[in-house]
């Protein structure tokens, strides 16, 4: 089967990176005001990104923060199930990207970048592009991985299901008689909830699901995959290398500034290390771990994308180079992260950590339960069907 090819690389933006290099360097090194998010330069971003990804509005926000950060507000937040259905159900996509069509009542995105970030060269205008683009990426993964809100619905019957459970357990441990009519007091509290599950999951079926995008979906790992789906994002502009660089340099800087490079000897480094790897799987079993992977995790889901999309058949040649090109970046990366300098190294303890969980388990214990093919394959059926 030849599948259209999910990648669109960087000239499908160029317009908004050369703007971006614009405003960065007007506005690098000037102290933030209510006026910088106002300067003409800003808004002409904003305004091209709203064309590039189709948002109603889109707006920069330059925070006065010298720590190095990017964020995003979650697209969905104030919707409706029904608004929700109908934005999701107004994506398009051409060999341009995925983009929103400007229905009622619109996708509104603000992005939030420190002016840490902003101000500091050790950053390139490419790496800082990537991340917004990570968070851009954000607001588009419902629309493509569950356009009919199936894994949204059966995550929130979870939820409830565990808001019932954590009642009944605190009237037991109360010693209060647990009834039917108790029960469906509790229940009545959420009665906008059961209305919108019913509504969205009158047929739901086991049919419905591929049953490895559903391990992806189920409620401790949506939000893992919703990362995992961000990053990948990045990287069908071509920005996989320039996303991951730039995290690495996040962290390698964070710990630089606050502990320097230390010289431990190596019974107390690996100790330490293993410790971490032991908390790291009380955490996996308690699920109470970030939802971000970690940061040899979320390389290897790009190389994952990448060797996926140079596989397919009838891939134009210029196409598969770049690819190619790209995948050969990742896999440097991810031999530098491993084999760091040790006299230079500010993170010494927590590279071992990470590279024991990468030769494990793919750089993060998640990896064992979700599967990034289904994720791409996900990808792949929405793409091909709004292209049909």
């Amino acid at each position: 089967m030849i599948l259209n090819e999910v990648y669109f690389g960087k000239d499908s933006i160029k317009t908004l990176q050369d703007q971006f290099t614009k405003l960065r360097k007007k506005i690098k090194m000037k102290p933030v005001t209510s006026n910088t998010n106002l300067d003409p330069e800003v808004l002409k971003f904003n305004r091209i990104a709203e064309t590039t990804f189709g948002f109603k509005s889109f707006a920069l926000y330059i925070q006065p923060s010298h720590l190095p950060n990017a964020y995003a507000w979650p697209v969905d937040t104030y919707y409706t199930e029904d608004e929700k259905k109908r934005i999701f159900n107004s994506i398009t996509a051409d060999a341009n990207g995925f983009k929103y069509k400007k229905v009622f009542p619109g996708v509104s995105f603000i992005m939030a970048i420190n002016s840490g970030l902003i101000d500091d060269d050790f950053y390139t205008d490419e790496e800082l592009i990537a991340v917004m683009l990570h968070e851009v990426g954000h607001s588009f993964f419902d629309a493509v991985t569950n356009k009919d809100s199936k894994y949204t619905s059966a995550r929130r019957l979870n939820l409830l299901i565990a808001k019932i459970n954590e009642m009944i357990m605190s009237k037991i441990k109360s010693n209060e008689k647990v009834s039917t009519y108790s029960v469906s007091q509790e229940l009545s509290k959420f009665s906008s909830a059961i209305i919108s599950i019913r509504k969205n999951l009158h047929d739901l079926m086991p049919q419905f699901f591929s049953e490895s995008m559903k391990d992806n979906m189920r409620r401790s790992r949506y939000d893992y995959t919703n990362e995992k789906f961000a990053d990948t994002f990045a990287a069908m502009f071509g920005y996989a290398e320039e996303l991951h660089r730039c995290l690495m340099k996040m962290t390698n800087k964070l710990y630089g500034e606050y502990y320097g490079v230390q010289q431990f000897p190596p019974f107390i480094e690996y100790t330490e290390a293993y410790l971490l790897y032991f908390n790291d799987f009380l955490c996996y079993v308690l699920n109470a771990q970030d939802e971000h992977p970690g940061d040899l995790a979320r390389i290897k889901t790009s190389v994952d994308y990448l060797k996926r999309e140079i596989a397919k058949e009838g891939l134009d040649p210029k196409i598969k180079k770049e690819l190619i090109s790209e995948l050969n970046k990742l896999n440097k990366l991810i031999d530098d992260y491993i084999n760091f300098p040790k006299d230079q190294d500010s993170m010494r303890i927590i590279r071992i950590y990470y590279t024991l969980l990468y030769k494990n388990f793919g750089g993060d214990r998640r990896e064992q339960d979700t599967d990034n093919d289904a994720l791409f394959s996900a990808i792949d059926d929405r793409y091909e069907e709004l292209n049909n």
